[in-house]
């Protein structure tokens, strides 16, 4: 996973592509003209005219221009890489796996900042900045291409003595994701997963390995031993990093305080998981890349091994 396109990268990795009404999507349902969708007190249904309309109490609440149709939900597109999603449990906003990267990345290395001063004349003014840093370029170019693909704004670089910064001032774009929770204050941090589903979710968690991950290789007697582990000094963070995990049916370790990193806590991935972690979750963090393979190619062996 180069630095490339975001948009591409997130097609590809997350199967995402334009929202499109679709009378059949793997066989598993249909909706045409005139029939509606039923799903809790919602009703779905596609109009002469092409829209789609959906009712509540048989009073229109929405007309939409498109619509993605899966068996148990309809997902209707909004604005900034965020939809409405209507299912049986009712109604609610979720953000794309873009802006969900994107979140998942400010979360790590980044900020969403508001601040107030005084100008010349002793009038309070405002600036809301946006940022993420980094020393690796590749992760930058991932952030400026997901933040131009939702917001259609470019962020400019500021080259410290280490790391690069891109960042944007942008009202609208700080109170985005202010909504969201991104981020709670300094170092502190929100997992927005009540607006996440699954696909978003496992692009969020990618973002925030991306910044706040670790892979380490370790010799013992009975072997080498792989460890893929996720820091963060804000522990009730970690504990909502650890829960989305969980979510998508991994089994990661307790939290423990990490004091060989300073202030720091953490978690791991069971060894057995490794596997599956680097299929769903991955890293766009160059060197993470090299020793994905060489885990890769590890359990490979132990299963030949194995089989013998």
């Amino acid at each position: 996973m180069g630095s490339g396109y975001a948009k591409e990268q997130c097609r590809e990795r997350f199967g995402q592509g334009a929202p499109a009404w679709s009378g059949e999507k793997g066989g598993e349902c249909s909706i045409y003209e005139g029939h509606m969708k039923q799903l809790g007190e919602y009703e779905v249904s596609r109009m002469t005219d092409g829209n789609y309309e959906l009712r509540r109490g048989g009073l229109v609440v929405g007309s939409f221009k498109e619509a993605t149709v899966e068996k148990d939900r309809v997902i209707f597109p909004l604005s900034r890489d965020t939809n409405l999603e209507i299912s049986e449990k009712g109604r609610r906003e979720v953000v794309g796996p873009e802006k969900a990267m994107l979140g998942g990345l400010i979360a790590s290395d980044g900020g969403s900042h508001l601040y107030q001063r005084h100008d010349r004349r002793g009038h309070l003014r405002a600036e809301f900045k946006t940022a993420f840093d980094s020393k690796d370029f590749e992760l930058i170019d991932l952030f400026d291409n997901l933040f131009e693909s939702v917001y259609h704004e470019r962020p400019h670089h500021y080259r410290g003595t280490k790391t690069i910064t891109t960042k944007i001032s942008h009202k609208g774009i700080f109170f985005d994701l202010n909504d969201l929770g991104i981020k709670t204050g300094p170092f502190k941090f929100h997992v927005p997963r009540e607006h996440l589903d699954d696909v978003g979710k496992r692009a969020y968690l990618t973002g925030f390995f991306s910044g706040d991950g670790t892979l380490s290789r370790c010799r013992t007697p009975r072997g080498t031993r792989y460890e893929i582990r996720i820091y963060s000094i804000d522990r009730d963070g970690l504990a909502e990093i650890h829960q989305t995990f969980e979510d998508l049916g991994f089994h990661p370790h307790q939290i423990y305080k990490d004091n060989k990193e300073g202030e720091y806590y953490c978690f791991s991935i069971p060894s057995r998981e490794h596997e599956r972690f680097i299929e769903e979750i991955g890293s766009f963090k160059p060197n993470h890349r090299p020793f994905f393979d060489e885990i890769l190619e590890y359990r490979e062996r132990l299963r030949r091994k194995r089989s013998r």
